[in-house]
């Protein structure tokens, strides 16, 4: 089976999905006036920016220096998963009969029944870098304690709420 063209952005969601991953950590940044504890958000971004973006961002100048902490994600290696690819002539057949008043929304009313072709997907893993940077080493201590806190070992990650999708979740691990 060809397809003339196809583009789903599945790579694209993923690395959106783990920069939400690990966004919203927060690291104490010294302490008010009543000595409450203050807390800095730390962004994530991925770490493939381009010259032109880089160069607006810094204000045409090479003399700023980037804020920190920050994390950012670099993508090490995408092959695809050996051991899970089936022939991409297979398909399943199944049967809907919810009504879906619009794409990838579906209702508990009952309607016409219809039939979903599903072809196999491509399964692929990818390795990924996450860099902390921080200028104090406390920081890291803090960014690291939370992050091993919540993978413990590994975070599952839902990448469509498409009942019919089966590429829907993936695992994410700490491996180092």
């Amino acid at each position: 089976m060809k397809v003339e063209y196809y583009y789903d952005g599945q790579f694209r969601r993923v690395l959106k999905h783990l920069i939400r991953i690990f966004g919203g950590f927060q690291v104490q940044n010294g302490v008010d006036d009543e000595g409450k504890p203050r807390y800095k958000q730390v962004p994530c971004r991925y770490a493939d920016i381009s010259r032109l973006a880089a160069a607006v961002i810094n204000g045409n100048s090479e003399n700023v220096m980037p804020t920190a902490p920050i994390m950012t994600i670099s993508v090490n290696q995408l092959k695809l998963d050996r051991k899970s690819i089936r022939s991409n002539a297979n398909e399943t057949i199944i049967m809907g009969t919810n009504k879906s008043p619009a794409p990838n929304e579906f209702t508990p009313e009952l309607d016409k029944q219809y039939k979903i072709t599903r072809h196999n997907p491509v399964p692929w893993t990818f390795t990924f870098d996450l860099n902390i940077w921080v200028t104090q080493l406390q920081t890291k201590m803090e960014l690291y304690e939370q992050i091993s806190t919540l993978f413990a070992p590994s975070v599952q990650l839902q990448l469509s709420d498409n009942p019919l999708d089966w590429t829907a979740q993936s695992d994410v691990e700490l491996i180092d």
